[in-house]
């Protein structure tokens, strides 16, 4: 593993990108919604599977339009797969996280392991893989979280919360604040899954 962008950098390098990035993630749950409001019996008869597809294809048809040709961002898509590389140092991609600790899942291919392990080189530079995604509420009805991970091994080295529009920030009790110049935004330091297991151990 290469040496990997710290939480700082990160936001330093996608701080005015932020309001778009939110954009994108939510994009895809409002359309599924309203999915479910114009045609309530057919969305009821949709699998999870089939539903997470519709939310991505969602999120990147708005990627496409957020993004394209913005300075300093390059788009890559490959079968519907869309990533963003960000001053040639952080490669992003949109997911749905699965649990309190921000996971994600999907076919174990190469290509997802090399950017989970943080491995991912573009023309032989070296890049950190972050992950913009949303979690949803137990019931599955709303996205609980917004954030953005850097992934390595199964866990997260850091998290940056994002505010829900319309809603407020996650309180997050633990690691260092957000940068004052960054509204909107609560950085999570990667002791929160150590301290969360502990605390389950413990109950």
């Amino acid at each position: 593993m290469h040496d990997v962008i710290s939480k700082e950098d990160a936001l330093r390098i996608l701080g005015h990108h932020l309001d778009d990035i939110i954009t994108v993630v939510t994009a895809g749950w409002t359309d599924w919604k309203g999915v479910q409001q114009e045609a309530p019996r057919w969305a009821l008869r949709k699998s999870a599977r089939t539903r997470a597809s519709w939310v991505n294809d969602a999120m990147a048809e708005k990627a496409r339009e957020v993004f394209a040709d913005k300075p300093g961002v390059h788009m890559t898509e490959k079968r519907g797969f869309i990533t963003l590389t960000f001053e040639n140092t952080l490669i992003l991609r949109f997911k749905k996280f699965r649990g309190k600790r921000l996971r994600t899942s999907g076919i174990p291919t190469q290509q997802r392991l090399d950017f989970e392990n943080q491995q991912v080189a573009i023309e032989g530079i070296t890049v950190t893989s972050i992950v913009a995604g949303y979690l949803l509420d137990r019931l599955e009805l709303e996205q609980e979280r917004l954030a953005i991970t850097c992934p390595l091994g199964g866990e997260n080295l850091w998290v940056i919360e994002l505010e829900i529009p319309g809603g407020e920030v996650r309180n997050v009790t633990f690691g260092p604040p957000a940068a004052p110049s960054t509204p909107g935004v609560v950085v999570e330091s990667a002791t929160a899954g150590q301290e969360e297991e502990q605390a389950n151990q413990e109950d």
